[in-house]
């Protein structure tokens, strides 16, 4: 059984393709369950024929952690700047790295290729590999979705898995010739494709009727995209392509905003008259849940048993949440994923009467407006040079050193005003690109954090990019090199490697309920 996990941002996409060993179990047995050495043995002493982990006079425990440990990682890319003319991609699989640079004018044709190059490279090392199931990530899932969806079950694909229609194959000279083209043909290429698929479908139904009709949750989904509009859509588009390109696969979707689901009323509603929320579901919903719930997951299996934690998701779009007894509390982004922390492009909280105020002193239009909060603002906004932090710690300019100062004063004051809420916190955990590779931006807010009893190794702390990068994707979870504990203070500090694309793969199966 092969996942394909689609990880759709609003000019990105991130994949990775996963061989899932079936037949596991979700029982343990192992009393030491905390000490990683002990789950590197029972991941090696595990019985297929007995389907249970067994360990003499042990306890038996249940646990997600063998659908994580049997998933193998095959591919594991990503195209970035997609709609620009900067768009390029990079991937890694069994037979090495490739990357290059083409123009991918959509999320339709950077799909297009990933899909291409998955099977057909695949498939000259193992005749019978294809995708059998795709797990897509949403962004927002609003009141209607808390839980994974099945857009298209199992039983149609043990329908349709000895063939594919004419009109949705994949399988043509096109497609299979691709690996020994360069780019200015492959560019001419994904084009001649995409464009003779849209015209098939054009003679054959009107726009996406019949895909709609014959799946109605479609409909749903693309009510939503007005609550995430840098994202969703995308989302949505992801979605609409592979169910085309790959009409043989299981349809998963997986919705970010689900772990947040626990939020109470009073962290969650916003204090607007009361009947926006009733008659709008205006309130916070929350993000990064997939990285979030990742996290919690195997910390749990790493034995870490915190009751209060905070979690620090800091990348490109940062958030933060506050955590109690395994669910989720507060967190810092809201409705939408605009609200919260200093991000790269985005503003996080501000002042709600600038929006009026810039709206009238620049003439503003309402799109161009929120532009300027989602993609002129935050780090690049401040530095007038980059979003991106690697860039911004190597300059010396004042503007580069104040984005860094703001992004770092902001974090930390959320992380002040959740261990209040929380009354005391057990752990902090960073996460995410700026979260696992920064030690400078972990160590700038931790300074700030020792009222706490929050104290940095600066040893271990440096260390964690190195250990992180220790062990290749192309392999099945490892625990020992996904968790480094930098703290020596009286609180718990961890950098933990999130894997959004491998616990959408585990949500995937498990819903599907594949053993």
């Amino acid at each position: 059984m092969n996942v394909l996990s689609i990880n759709s941002g609003s000019s990105s996409i991130k994949f990775a393709y996963f061989k899932y060993i079936e037949k596991t179990t979700q029982i343990i047995a192992h009393k030491n369950i905390n000490d990683i050495n002990s789950i590197n043995k029972i991941k090696k002493n595990y019985n297929y024929n007995q389907n249970r982990y067994s360990f003499e006079n042990d306890m038996e425990i249940e646990s997600e952690l063998p659908i994580l440990l049997s998933l193998n990682r095959l591919y594991d890319g990503e195209i970035e700047e997609i709609g620009t003319s900067f768009s390029s991609y990079y991937y890694e699989h069994v037979d090495g790295k490739e990357s290059g640079k083409i123009n991918f004018k959509n999320h339709h044709d950077a799909l297009f290729f990933i899909i291409n190059k998955l099977i057909y490279k695949h498939k000259n090392i193992n005749k019978n590999e294809k995708i059998d199931i795709v797990a897509h990530r949403f962004v927002h899932g609003g009141n209607v979705f808390i839980k994974p969806l099945i857009i298209k079950p199992l039983a149609i694909l043990h329908k349709n898995n000895t063939h594919r229609t004419k009109k949705n194959s994949i399988s043509d000279p096109i497609s299979v010739s691709w690996n020994s083209l360069n780019n200015k043909e492959l560019t001419r290429n994904i084009a001649r494709s995409a464009q003779k698929l849209q015209n098939t479908e054009a003679s054959e139904a009107n726009d996406n009727n019949e895909l709609y009709s014959n799946f109605p949750d479609l409909e749903k989904l693309a009510r939503l995209n007005e609550l995430a509009p840098l994202h969703n859509p995308s989302n949505l588009l992801g979605l609409e392509t592979t169910i085309k390109l790959i009409p043989e696969a299981a349809e998963v979707c997986i919705f970010d905003t689900s772990f947040h689901s626990t939020i109470p009323d009073h962290a969650s509603i916003y204090p607007l008259p009361l009947e926006y929320y009733k008659k709008y579901n205006i309130k916070k919903y929350g993000f990064h849940g997939i990285s979030y719930t990742f996290i919690s997951n195997i910390l749990k299996f790493s034995g870490y048993k915190f009751k209060k934690m905070i979690l620090c998701h800091l990348g490109n779009g940062a958030s933060i949440a506050a955590v109690k007894n395994g669910k989720s509390v507060d967190t810092s982004m809201g409705y939408t994923p605009l609200e919260g922390l200093m991000m790269g492009t985005r503003t996080g909280d501000i002042d709600p009467s600038l929006s009026f105020i810039l709206k009238n002193k620049l003439k503003l239009s309402e799109e161009e407006l929120y532009n300027i909060y989602n993609k002129k603002s935050g780090l690049l906004g401040i530095s007038q040079k980059t979003y991106d932090v690697k860039e911004l710690l190597k300059n010396s300019d004042y503007n580069s050193k104040l984005a860094i100062k703001m992004f770092c004063y902001r974090i930390i004051k959320y992380i002040g005003a959740y261990s209040a809420s929380l009354n005391g916190i057990d752990a902090l955990i960073f996460s995410g690109g700026i979260g696992e590779n920064s030690s400078f931006i972990r160590q700038e807010i931790c300074n700030n954090l020792s009222f706490l009893g929050i104290k940095l190794n600066r040893a271990k702390n440096n260390g964690v990019t190195e250990i992180f990068s220790s062990k290749s994707k192309l392999q099945t979870l490892s625990i020992e090199s996904s968790i480094v504990k930098i703290s020596s203070g009286k609180i718990t500090v961890l950098a933990v490697k999130t894997d959004e694309e491998l616990m959408m793969a585990e949500n995937a199966l498990k819903i599907l309920k594949v053993k």
